[in-house]
């Protein structure tokens, strides 16, 4: 065999280990992958907060797509079945996923856990309308949009960071360590907040619609929204009229 030939077969001998060890690499990859915990989240607030805590640990599925509304968006079968094979699912609660009363049932027999981030949390109601025929009917509807104040976020956060640990114990103290590290974040949004509110002058904020209860809450503010809980909620002439009046009135 002559000199040529050799070097072509060395190098065809050389490519041919290449191709074999990406293939290995690749394979375990793919198979460390699958191995990780699954973790399904209502939406992106919960899904932000899980990544924040769990990091590469776990692989997260955000259930509302990008630019749906949360209130009104409805699981696909492919979502229901992505659920069903997750070690954990992160709900908020509070009436936010009108679904979640019913998966809830849905998996009462098989291995996946559920997490309200927002157990014990939603203690804000307001009155809503809604139109029955020829007349108004009014009720009291909870307020779900807890993560808004950062105070009560942190507590969202301990929740989730519970969850991680229970379907997930070998990583524990990584989800302790990451979920301090998210809150400290938060403690500083919440100074911030406070700091650039001192000098305020009004405490009256408009708002889009009535999603700033908590947050208002938490820094003295007084909500006025335009429209209800739902953001698809559309308001009268007789309340734009009065909102206008009001901005007026207080020089908002």
């Amino acid at each position: 065999m002559n000199k040529k030939n050799v070097l072509l077969v060395l190098g065809v001998a050389i490519f041919a280990i290449i191709v074999i060890v990406v293939l290995l690499n690749f394979g375990q990859k793919k198979e460390n992958d699958s191995n990780k915990i699954k973790v399904a989240t209502s939406f992106y607030p919960l899904y932000f907060f899980t990544s924040q805590i769990a990091g590469d640990k776990v692989d997260i599925v955000n259930l509302t797509p990008a630019g749906a509304e949360p209130h009104e968006y409805e699981p696909t079968a492919r979502d229901i079945s992505m659920i069903e094979s997750s070690n954990l699912l992160i709900l908020n609660g509070g009436g936010l996923e009108g679904w979640g009363d019913d998966i809830k049932s849905n998996l009462s027999n098989t291995k996946t856990k559920i997490v309200v981030a927002g157990d014990g949390l939603t203690t804000k109601t307001m009155e809503e309308e809604e139109e029955h025929e020829e007349e108004g009917h009014h009720h009291e509807g909870i307020d779900p949009h807890i993560w808004l104040s950062p105070i009560l976020a942190e507590q969202m956060v301990d929740k989730i960071e519970s969850g991680l640990a229970l379907v997930d114990p070998n990583n524990s103290s990584y989800y302790e360590s990451n979920a301090k590290i998210l809150k400290n974040k938060l403690t500083v949004l919440d100074e911030e907040f406070k700091n650039g509110l001192v000098s305020c002058g009004s405490k009256n904020i408009i708002t889009s619609h009535a999603a700033f209860a908590y947050l208002a809450s938490t820094y003295g503010l007084n909500q006025v929204s335009i429209a209800g809980l739902s953001s698809e909620e559309e308001p009268s002439p007789k309340q734009m009229a009065e909102i206008a009046k009001f901005a007026k009135a207080n020089n908002i």
